[in-house]
């Protein structure tokens, strides 16, 4: 129960970010993968006109499909920061003292 609660949570957090979740083709259920951070499979796609992200509902881990990883910090909004992670981190300069 706890992962269908954390997977919901993930998709209402990027609906407000402006983002729409991608379906597998054909279908309503949402279109997951397997994480790279933690191992398993609850990473759901995410779209918008500038974005294409994949976010793991388990560990919170956000990465633009293509392979760069976005800043885990929140904005004073609340809102998902859009920027790319510097290496090494999981945040942008902006927000490295977390």
């Amino acid at each position: 129960m706890a992962k269908i609660a954390n997977m919901f949570s993930t998709v209402e957090k990027m609906k407000k970010a402006g983002f729409t979740p991608v379906c597998n083709p054909g279908q309503r259920s949402l279109k997951v993968s397997k994480c790279e951070t933690c191992g398993l499979i609850k990473q759901a796609e995410f779209e918008r006109a500038d974005k294409h992200v994949a976010v793991c509902a388990a560990c919170g881990q956000t990465t633009l499909l293509g392979g760069k990883p976005q800043c885990q910090a929140t904005t004073k909004s609340g809102k998902p920061c859009q920027n790319t992670a510097m290496p090494e981190s999981n945040y942008c300069g902006a927000h490295q003292h977390h």
